[in-house]
């Protein structure tokens, strides 16, 4: 019999009890919140909350991580209903192997032992819940992850669009830095490019940020900014690079080589933007595009027109100035990957063959080289000469398009559609 909603009802509560699991995994890159997740469920369900960072229970003293442990769970059982959060738990519950027998692993085994110990021992009548934050999920015990201990595990990933923006205003009223909702969008806009570090932009980063702004205002005795002085700031967080004019139109033409071949397989509609304005990374310019996710599987021509674009523009700068840059490094490199695959794992060579030639590390086994490597360098000369021939069809539109690239600086997908037209 199916138990009906009542949260007053007794059998219904118990129901809900035994199913509730005894703890969570937050995991994810630094910076993106895990551990305020972790003191939102305690404040919500108004619990006690420790936060234990993993290396204040470790101990030199042999025994003493594991008493520490035990008290931990005997403070939080008397303390109920609470919840324990370990912040930085791959260091606490590292996954044990048979062959360590140095001091540190062992007792590194163990706190793992004495926490799964805990962990069994918990009724449900005990008001006690377990969170782990870290960084590393693959490290850890892989008996903690079991059903029954920490059977949930929840990816807190880098912020969207609109989670920056939440983010960005939540930080504006923090620290009163009265940035306009326009403001705001372009922030957002802006933060969707890669951090010093070629990290993504975090919620630690975006208060950063802003808190950049408020003492930019202070030092500038002024309560909010005006268009211009926001963009005086704004250039003032951004890492940009002198180019001289022929260098800009080989950036224009290696990126609009790259929007060409979108368009060509009529993908157009992945592209967010087109730029030949340095971020703050060392990239000097980029096509921009939505990911698609949740990509069960890529068909043959998936991955030959990938190659196709990531050919586009270095093809770009053989037609128009007859050589190439040092630009192509990363796109010839992500060429050779995809065709590399394509003869090594997937059978998409030809050779009539149908088989593996990796080995079990899932690596190329180096016996089958001489016999792959014609293969590979097929396939790339294959998709060159589309692409080639493609970029001299419409060389005129590909100049059009890098002239305006070198005006516009950006360009949005509207004005990219405008003025590649319609699809082909």
């Amino acid at each position: 019999l199916s138990i009906a909603y009542n949260s007053n009802d007794e059998a219904f509560i118990s129901h809900i009890e035994d199913i509730i699991p005894k703890g969570i995994i937050f995991y994810g890159p630094p910076g993106t919140g895990k551990t305020l997740f972790a003191k939102g469920i305690a404040e919500a369900i108004n619990a006690t909350v420790y936060i234990i960072s993993g290396p204040e229970l470790k101990s030199k003293w042999v025994g003493e991580g594991e008493a520490n442990i035990r008290r931990l769970f005997a403070r939080a059982r008397a303390t109920a209903p609470s919840v324990i959060v370990f912040d930085e738990f791959d260091s606490v519950a590292p996954a044990r192997t048979s062959g360590a027998h140095d001091g540190a692993m062992e007792s590194s085994h163990s706190m793992v032992n004495q926490l799964l110990t805990e962990m069994d021992g918990f009724r449900k009548e005990e008001l006690v819940f377990v969170i782990g934050t870290t960084n590393f999920p693959q490290a850890l015990d892989p008996a903690l992850l079991r059903p029954g201990r920490f059977e949930y595990q929840i990816e807190i990933p880098f912020p969207e669009w609109e989670d920056r923006k939440a983010i960005l205003n939540l930080y504006n009223l923090k620290h009163r830095t009265e940035l306009s909702k326009e403001n705001i969008e372009t922030l957002t806009s802006w933060t969707e490019r890669l951090f010093e570090n070629s990290s993504r932009y975090t919620g630690d980063h975006l208060d950063a940020l802003i808190r950049s702004l408020k003492r930019y205002l202070i030092n500038k005795k002024l309560v909010k900014l005006d268009d211009e002085e926001f963009n005086t700031w704004l250039k003032l967080q951004t890492k940009t690079h002198t180019l001289t004019n022929d260098e800009e139109k080989v950036i224009a033409i290696h990126e609009a080589g790259h929007t060409m071949m979108y368009r060509k397989y009529n993908r157009l509609d992945e592209v967010k933007k087109v730029t030949i304005e340095s971020g703050i990374t060392d990239v000097l310019g980029m096509v921009e595009i939505n990911i698609k996710e949740n990509h069960n599987f890529y068909t043959e021509n998936d991955l030959r027109s990938n190659i196709a674009i990531a050919l586009g523009g270095y093809v770009a700068e053989k037609i128009i100035f007859t050589q190439v840059s040092t630009g192509s490094y990363n796109d010839l490199s992500s060429a050779t990957k995809i065709a590399e695959d394509m003869v090594v794992f997937y059978g998409m060579g030809n050779l009539n063959v149908p088989r593996n030639y990796g080995d079990q590390e899932g690596k190329v086994n180096p016996f089958f080289n001489n016999l792959i490597s014609p293969q590979i360098d097929a396939i790339l000369l294959e998709i060159k000469e589309e692409v080639i021939n493609y970029l001299n069809e419409n060389k005129s539109l590909l100049q059009l398009f890098a002239d305006l690239l070198i005006q516009k600086r950006t360009l949005n997908p509207d004005e990219i559609k405008e003025i590649l037209g319609k699809q082909v």
